[in-house]
């Protein structure tokens, strides 16, 4: 089986439970540094003997052990079995007493890395574990990259946070339909959630729009069928306690007015439109209950009219970005999972930046991968460390039935103030793919 790294309670993508030189619990405002050794927890390094639950002391595991950083080759330092009780801070972690097969393992940041969420795995033989995350500044303490969330310490306080996001999306994918050709769809969506934190501090994702620092790739898996035995993602706790912000959002922009419908308490979703610029000899229904595509390039402003009982009144604002020119799109009609995958564009907005978004599924599991670049980069590399923790598509079609994607989104995040709320986030994302096969 995989290795499973074991994450703080309410991280949506994983903050890695990591202890900067095995004593201080890494946070955005307690970050490791380059050269200095982190000990990750988690299971599935293998069995020892002895007791599971009570081992006296750190029981070597004889497996082949690697561990990632950014990408990077991490210097395995020790790994083994180890009793919660001698985990720091397990009480306050919610990690619960009595479990057995806890593990350890100890490795040094490589050089050169640095961000508030750098991706960190752990590959045993030919298997990846979750792909996590953990704080690295090049002296430790304070990350660098959320520098426009201002002092990150004043999200770590005694009590939990009332955080919020709002996102706004236009999807636009090319479907490969064989000997008719490809059928190109636009969708347009938006989505917002308002909740009170479930532990004191606050995951990456609820900071940023990205679920990984700049320049890197994060793998999330979905639900697994029972195949080689159980092979699944840490069990995640709750984001916390819904925060009721009114009746709908308003959503109003260069075409019109739309709104995100109450879905259930602290979360709002609609469809804002769909439509295609693809004409077939023969009629396709498209889902988006009828309306016209709405998120064109421009300003966009949100309010939630006279507020709800959680959450005042508020307006705040984001930009839509216009699409941007996926360079190697047409090149790439197929993944090969163990070779890594090049992506290129032009034409991203200057300071916004991109996203690269993935997933396959073979009917038996799915996993999906996320990267962020600088729009200037103008390419990045998406390792096959990350590719590996998607199956291989394929579907009763056949192994090589298109049941993947892949998608380039121009993107911005901004910090927008809203009465009632210590943090929300406002992001946008014009997103062109298309289908195609992991391999």
């Amino acid at each position: 089986a995989a290795f499973g790294i074991f994450v703080t309670p309410g991280a949506t993508f994983g903050n890695a439970i990591g202890f900067n030189g095995g004593q201080e619990l890494n946070q955005f405002v307690k970050s490791a540094r380059p050269g200095q050794q982190v000990t990750l927890i988690g299971t599935g390094l293998g069995a020892v003997s002895g007791d599971e639950k009570n081992p006296v002391a750190v029981q070597d595991v004889a497996a082949d052990v690697k561990v990632f950083v950014a990408g990077k080759a991490a210097e395995v330092v020790s790994k083994g079995r180890v009793g919660l009780n001698e985990i720091a801070n397990g009480d306050s972690l919610k990690l619960p007493r009595g479990l057995s097969a806890v593990d350890q393992v100890t490795f040094t940041v490589p050089d050169g890395v640095t961000g508030c969420a750098a991706s960190v795995a752990v590959q045993i033989g030919e298997r990846m574990s979750n792909w996590a995350t953990l704080s690295v500044a090049p002296e430790g303490g304070v990350c660098a990259d959320l520098a426009g969330l201002g002092d990150l310490n004043q999200y770590y306080t005694s009590e939990p946070l009332k955080v919020g996001s709002i996102s706004m999306i236009r999807t636009a994918i090319g479907l490969e339909l064989g000997p008719l050709g490809s059928l190109n769809i636009n969708t347009d969506a938006g989505s917002a959630s308002f909740f009170k934190n479930a532990a004191v501090g606050v995951p990456a994702s609820a900071l940023t729009f990205s679920p990984v620092s700049t320049g890197q790739c994060i793998a999330v898996v979905g639900q697994i069928a029972d195949v080689d035995g159980p092979d699944e993602e840490p069990e995640e706790i709750s984001e916390g306690t819904p925060l009721d912000a009114g009746e709908a959002l308003r959503i109003q922009g260069p075409k019109g007015v739309r709104e995100l419908k109450k879905v259930s308490t602290g979360n709002y979703a609609d469809s804002l439109g769909t439509g295609s610029d693809t004409a077939l000899p023969f009629p396709v229904p498209i889902p988006g209950g009828g309306k016209e595509p709405f998120l064109d390039p421009g300003e966009y402003t949100v309010d939630n009219g006279a507020g709800g009982a959680d959450i005042g009144a508020f307006q705040v604002k984001a930009r839509v970005s216009a699409p941007l020119n996926w360079t190697n799109r047409a090149q790439i009609t197929a993944v090969t999972r163990a070779n890594g995958v090049d992506v290129t564009w032009t034409g991203a907005e200057p300071g916004s930046f991109v996203m690269i978004v993935g997933f396959s599924s073979n009917g038996n599991a799915n996993a999906s991968f996320y990267c962020i670049a600088d729009a200037a980069a103008g390419r990045i590399n998406v390792p096959s460390q990350v590719l590996l923790r998607l199956p291989a598509s394929g579907a009763p079609a056949g192994p090589e039935a298109a049941t993947g994607a892949l998608f380039v989104a121009n993107t911005n995040g901004v910090k927008v103030d809203i009465p009632g709320l210590d943090l929300a986030v406002f992001s946008t994302g014009v997103l062109s793919g298309k289908t195609l096969p992991y391999r």
